[in-house]
């Protein structure tokens, strides 16, 4: 609980900026936890299905909510802009149904992106399925689906269809020693999304590539490229951008862990002016470190 937990649970009565603005509660004066949920494995047809309740992180993506499981220290674009962070609903773990053990699916029902009271009259439903061959291959399909549209910028208070795809793979190079690679992309939609004024379908889209390579036991280098688009506005930014992070991770002893970064953002924005477009663009140049301990 705390900032971090308000920051990925921004949407909801009380809980945004609209309620703040009309004298409600804002997200400061909000109690809401990281996650809460609780798992029964159910018997079913002589099968275990693990189903979970409450509100739970995003089955989106490549990163973690917690990073001490992503290779650079911190988080990525996609993740910060592309994706959701958390949903409240319900899962269903059905992959002892599938024909083989290296494949996996599980279904789910939530309120829909980054809430735990519902802020409208939809709800989305969801699927997360992998297949990994083998130890040095992994990919997978996540999709979302729902009436959110409200929830970016829609005119309608039902919300309009909002729906988006993400890829994820990963794969270790048996021909590079200490060679592994990752990929993410993400597409969404949006529809009657209101964009200066007036109301269409949004779109936006991501790629991502990492490249992790083992130099010692306890260093590793871990390179990440993202472009993020989205010049539709349909996530509210209006803009395209590309970000490239070096992290050097050394592992001092066991469960502590140092992670020296450079990271370098370009922003691009173009701004329509009467009888003419014009781009703007900003640049960041970033260093830092970052210390973890792992209890």
């Amino acid at each position: 609980w705390g900032e971090k937990a308000q920051r990925i649970t921004f949407l909801g009565p009380g809980n945004d900026a609209a309620a703040a603005d009309d004298g409600a509660a804002g997200e400061n004066d909000r109690f809401a936890l990281a996650t809460a949920n609780i798992t029964w494995n159910a018997p079913i047809a002589g099968r275990t299905v693990p189903i979970t309740v409450g509100k739970m992180y995003t089955w989106i993506g490549y990163e973690l909510v917690e990073n001490i499981g992503n290779p650079n220290y911190t988080h990525g674009t996609v993740y910060n802009n592309a994706i959701p962070f958390t949903h409240t609903g319900m899962s269903i773990d059905v992959s002892e149904f599938l024909p083989s053990d290296k494949m996996g699916l599980t279904l789910y029902y939530v309120n829909g992106w980054d809430s735990y009271i519902d802020n409208n009259e939809s709800k989305s439903f969801g699927t997360y399925l992998t297949w990994q061959p083998n130890d040095d291959f992994f990919i997978s399909l996540a999709t979302i689906h729902g009436g959110e549209g409200d929830s970016f910028g829609s005119k309608n208070e039902t919300g309009d269809a909002t729906q988006m795809y993400d890829i994820v793979a990963t794969y270790a190079l048996p021909q590079v020693e200490n060679l592994s690679l990752g990929f993410n992309f993400d597409w969404g939609q949006t529809s009657d999304q209101v964009s200066n004024g007036a109301s269409s379908t949004g779109h936006w889209w991501a790629a991502v590539g990492y490249a992790m390579y083992d130099f010692t036991d306890n260093q590793q280098g871990a390179f990440r490229y993202e472009y993020f688009d989205d010049s539709d506005g349909a996530k509210g930014f209006d803009i395209t951008m590309y970000t490239l992070t070096y992290t050097h991770n050394i592992t001092i002893q066991e469960n502590v862990l140092l992670r020296p970064e450079v990271r370098y953002n370009h922003y691009s924005k173009d701004i329509l002016t009467p009888g003419d477009k014009e781009n703007t663009s900003d640049d960041e140049f970033i260093i830092g470190v970052g210390a973890e301990y792992v209890f």
